[in-house]
C-alpha cells in the first residue's frame, strides 16, 4: 500500500513536470511568434513611412511646378 502510493505520488510528480516543460516550450513558441510578429510590423511601419515622404517629395514637386507655371504665366502678362 506504501508502495502504491510512492508510485502514485511520484507519477505524478514526473507528470506535473513535464506539465511544467510543456508549458514553457508552448509559452517560448509564444513568446518567439509574438517577436516575429512584431518585428514584421515594425518592418512595415519603417517601409510605410519611407513611402509617405516619397510621395510627400513627389506631390511638393508637383506643386512647385504648378506654382513655377503659374508665375511664369502672370509675369508674362505683367510684362506685356
Amino acid at each position: 500500500m506504501i508502495e502504491d502510493a510512492r508510485e502514485k505520488r511520484d507519477k505524478l510528480r514526473h507528470l506535473k513536470v513535464a506539465r511544467y516543460q510543456f508549458d514553457t516550450f508552448k509559452w517560448d513558441l509564444y513568446r518567439d511568434r509574438v517577436e516575429n510578429i512584431n518585428d514584421d510590423y515594425a518592418d512595415f511601419k519603417r517601409v510605410q513611412k519611407k513611402i509617405f515622404w516619397w510621395l510627400q517629395i513627389i506631390l511638393r514637386d508637383v506643386a512647385v511646378k504648378r506654382i513655377a507655371v503659374r508665375f511664369y504665366e502672370h509675369r508674362a502678362e505683367m510684362t506685356r
